[in-house]
Formats: C-alpha cells, structure tokens, sequence
C-alpha cells in the first residue's frame, strides 16, 4: 500500500507543468496579430527591447512581414533608428564623462582614465542604468508625434535598443518607421569587407623536357656513346 501510494504522488507531480505567467501584448488596431515584446523591469520601470530586424515588430509597424530581398526594404532598418542609437550613444558618453568628473580621483591612473573612450562596461559607474534621449517630431498620414523625451538602457554600440515602454513611445517609432520607409531614407548596412588578394607571383618560365641537362649533354659523345662504354668496349678482344 505504502508504495503504491508513492508512485501515485509521483505521478501526480510530474503533472504539474503548468505555470501562470503575466505578458504584456501588442495588437494593432486594424489587425489581429498578437506580439509579445521583450520586456524588462528596471528599478521600477518598464523597458522593450527594438531591433532592426525582428519579424514580430516589423509586422506591428508596417503591417507586413519582414522581407530582405532586394527592392523590398521591408524592416525597422531606416535612418530614424540609427539617429536613435546615436542618441543613446552620445547620451551615455555624456553621463560617463559626467560621472568620472565628479568623482574622486585618488591617484594620476584613474585622472588617465577621464580621457579614454567609453565603453559597454562603464555602465557600472553610473548611479542609474538608463540615459534620456529626446527625439524629434515626427509626422505620417497627416499625424504628428513627439517631440519625446525617452528614457534608454545605456549603451553605446549594441545594436538593439531597450527603450521606455510607453503608448506614446510605441507610437512615435511606428510613425517614424512608416516615415523613414515611404521617403526611402533607409538605415546603415553592414558592408562585407573586401578581402584584398595576395599578389599572384610571377610564374617562372617552362623547362623545355627535349632540352638535356648540361650534365647529361657533357657524358654523351657525338655517337651518343659514353666515354666510359668506349673504353670498355676497346678493352674487350676482339672477334676473330
């Protein structure tokens, strides 16, 4: 009975897979399509995550799926997002800069450091995790959006952005992506680099196989008979 009654428990347990979480969801107005957004909670406020090229949010600003080929153009990839991330860019280096002014400088190695190029890892000097970036007005179909002043993740080149999750920042990014698309004003691409070849050597003159060796040439007599052969053969008696 005793082991009858474990196994039922095990059981039992190994049934309870179901776990209950709360999303945060976006659906357009005109379209069903749901999209669950990358979201993260820091120190009390919201953020989404916004790349370039993701298919769930290039839906829910165009309304139409991610297309690469050529002629196309369908993404998040326009100029708007670039100046964006530069304003992170650009508003993190301030806050560092800032941060390393105001601090006590012990010795002349850390008065060096005020001077060098920021970084991804100097987000630990500062006393909050995320910058302002204001953002300028945007207008499509005869509606305008911003100016904005949103809070960002600090960062200075990862390629996604973690922006204030916000109505009104959802859309001024839509209106901006529409924009930047019907003017054509597409965003930066990655080049591949051009691997220069090595200069080919100049490839040395064919042997001609006919032509003897000097070696050779010098062993063989006008009849083709070696000096050594006509010796031995002069040696040898004769045949009467």
């Amino acid at each position: 009975m005793s082991s009858h009654g474990s196994d039922d428990g095990g059981e039992h347990r190994s049934e309870q897979t179901l776990t209950l979480e709360k999303a945060w969801v976006l659906r357009g107005a005109k379209s069903q399509r749901l999209w669950l957004p990358e979201i993260r909670e820091v120190q009390g406020c919201m953020f989404i995550k916004l790349s370039k090229f993701d298919r769930a949010l290039t839906w829910w600003a165009l309304g139409a799926s991610l297309d690469m080929r050529a002629g196309k153009g369908r993404s998040c990839n326009v100029q708007g997002f670039d100046t964006w991330l530069d304003l992170r860019k650009a508003a993190s280096s301030a806050a560092v800069h800032e941060a390393l002014e105001h601090d006590d400088v012990p010795n002349e190695k850390e008065q060096k450091r005020k001077g060098r190029i920021v970084r991804e890892g100097d987000k630990d000097l500062l006393s909050q995790p995320w910058v302002i970036t204001t953002l300028p007005a945007v207008s499509h179909d005869g509606k305008e959006c911003g100016p904005l002043a949103v809070k960002c993740l600090y960062g200075i080149s990862t390629p996604d952005l973690w922006v204030e999750f916000s109505h009104d920042t959802m859309m001024w990014f839509r209106a901006m992506v529409r924009s930047d698309r019907d003017a054509e004003k597409w965003g930066r691409t990655r080049e591949r680099k051009k691997v220069k070849s090595s200069p080919k050597k100049p490839s040395s003159p064919k042997k001609d196989k006919t032509a003897a060796s000097p070696k050779k040439a010098a062993t063989k007599t006008k009849k083709g008979v070696s000096p050594k052969r006509r010796v031995l053969k002069s040696m040898s008696p004769s045949k009467k």
